[in-house]
């Protein structure tokens, strides 16, 4: 299962907090809080945070945002996170020294991000105009964009962890048939109507290395 799956189990072993940096629609809190943890699920939409409450009281859901929470110092042994950090204009970094802030020492830090895979960095090397399709020539961009994610590559999401005092324990791409299947769809969109997409993307998973497409990037770390 890799040794992030262990190291998530040994937290789990011990009677610490958890933290759900960004919990969604709360399935890996209420999992989590279904076994006894004590376990906070946060999140951004106020809406949603209103429905878990209602809905699951095991698990205890509140609403802010994940680079400023009111927690003290050093009170969770385990914060995990999946697909939250990229999110912010300013970049990740603040989410990762709150996450210090917030984790025991000796705690865990799980977090997956997109993954500025080798696919990715070879398209940076042509024009805008190859690779996006709302960029026209002559006329740039002809509404308003907003910002949506960052990707990291592998040394980026370690430095990140590093300056915030974490040590890495792992660090791996994951989800690379996910990143196959946006590959795919994006060279041929057509493919997304036909019945051999998921026989193509099964036999490109077996034959390509995942820092070749993999769509996102995992990394398990220990506070120091």
């Amino acid at each position: 299962m890799g040794f992030w799956w262990v190291v998530y189990y040994v937290c789990l072993s011990s009677n610490c907090k958890v933290f759900d940096g960004g919990c969604g629609l709360g399935l890996w809190a209420r999992y989590v809080a279904g076994r006894g943890f004590e376990t906070v699920g946060w999140d951004i939409s106020r809406e949603t945070i209103r429905r878990l409450q209602a809905s699951f009281p095991e698990a205890h859901f509140s609403c802010g945002d994940i680079r400023k929470t009111n927690f003290p110092e050093n009170y969770f042994g385990l914060y995990y996170s999946w697909g939250v950090f990229e999110h912010f204009e300013e970049g990740p970094e603040r989410c990762f020294t709150e996450a210090a802030r917030i984790i025991e020492p000796g705690g865990y830090l799980l977090v997956s991000v997109p993954f500025q895979n080798i696919r990715h960095s070879r398209l940076m090397r042509k024009s805008l105009l190859d690779v996006d399709k709302y960029y026209k020539e002559g006329h740039g961009y002809e509404k308003n964009m907003r910002f949506y994610q960052w990707r990291l590559t592998q040394q980026e999401l370690e430095q990140q962890m590093a300056m915030a005092g974490f040590d890495i324990i792992e660090i791996v791409p994951i989800e690379k048939r996910e990143g196959i299947h946006r590959a795919l769809l994006e060279k041929w969109s057509i493919l997304n109507e036909t019945a051999i997409l998921p026989w193509l993307e099964t036999g490109l998973e077996k034959l390509l290395p995942r820092n070749l497409v993999s769509h996102m990037i995992f990394a398990a770390a220990r506070k120091r």
